[in-house]
């Protein structure tokens, strides 16, 4: 059986002639239109009431245009808090630098005042020096500082700081020396309590300073601070030396052990001063 063809014409555009007469009738239509809705607000009414429609297709016609102007804004004030945070971090970092300018300055105008101060009142020929190295000699700890025999620096000298007695020179060289902590073994001061009572000698033992027979007689408490007492003439009287941490009881009832912590040690002084009696040093 054969097919037979289709004789009928597929159309896919239909031309429509429109006549000029009914398109000037459309054009004076909507002339007529504009001005009744000129003169009564038609259209106004229209588009109020179909507000609740039109307002979604807006919001999703302009969505793009939002969103894109939303993220600039946001990218355009997080760069200028970025650039407003390393300005301040520029100007922390300066200020910084000034304050600790500032209490370098401070701190080393203390220590001048403070040793001029010692200057006056203990009479004695002193030498400012700087810690350069710590160090252990014989199970003991010293520091070398930075004067020695060119800088008329004599063994056995005291040297302190602002906060009090540190130790006694060990040894000189021409431009250095070593100076032995307070609390060596090998140490001894001549030293009173700050009221002026109790004479004795402080040893060392390694940490601290102690009295190892000390009579129960004695009022010492914990708290009470021993400075230096100048009876053997080479550390000037008055210089603090530390303060009594425990007071200890012997085997003997009769006797008590005193322990006093030092006020400072030469691994925690950066500058410190010699002093030699007068008359040892030109």
């Amino acid at each position: 059986m054969v097919a037979r063809k289709s004789t009928k014409n597929l159309k896919l555009f239909v031309d429509t002639a429109v006549s000029i007469p009914t398109f000037l009738v459309l054009v004076i239509f909507c002339f007529i239109l504009m001005g009744i809705d000129s003169r009564f607000n038609i259209t106004k009414e229209i588009r109020k009431n179909f507000t609740i429609f039109t307002t979604p297709i807006y919001s999703i016609i302009n969505a793009p245009n939002r969103i894109y102007k939303e993220n600039l804004n946001f990218f355009s004030s997080k760069k200028i808090l970025i650039e407003e945070n390393v300005k301040l971090k520029k100007k922390l970092y300066a200020l910084e630098l000034a304050n600790q300018t500032n209490i370098t300055i401070e701190s080393e105008n203390k220590t001048l005042r403070q040793k001029l101060n010692l200057k006056k009142k203990y009479l004695f020929k002193n030498i400012n020096s700087e810690i350069i190295r710590p160090s252990t000699k014989v199970n003991q700890r010293t520091v070398t500082i930075n004067k020695g025999n060119n800088n008329n620096v004599k063994e056995g000298s005291a040297v302190i700081n602002n906060f009090g007695l540190i130790g006694q020179i060990y040894s000189v060289y021409d431009n250095s020396s070593e100076v032995t902590s307070l609390v060596s073994e090998q140490f001894g001061v001549p030293a009173m309590l700050e009221n002026g009572l109790q004479n004795s000698i402080l040893y060392g033992n390694g940490q601290n300073l102690i009295i190892p027979f000390s009579s129960i007689y004695n009022k010492i408490n914990i708290g009470d601070i021993y400075v230096t007492s100048g009876l053997d003439k080479i550390y000037p009287k008055g210089i603090k030396v530390g303060k009594v941490s425990s007071v200890i009881p012997t085997s003997d009832s009769q006797f008590v052990k005193i322990v006093i912590a030092p006020f400072t040690r030469p691994e925690t002084s950066s500058q410190v001063t010699i002093i030699t009696p007068t008359g040892t040093s030109k």
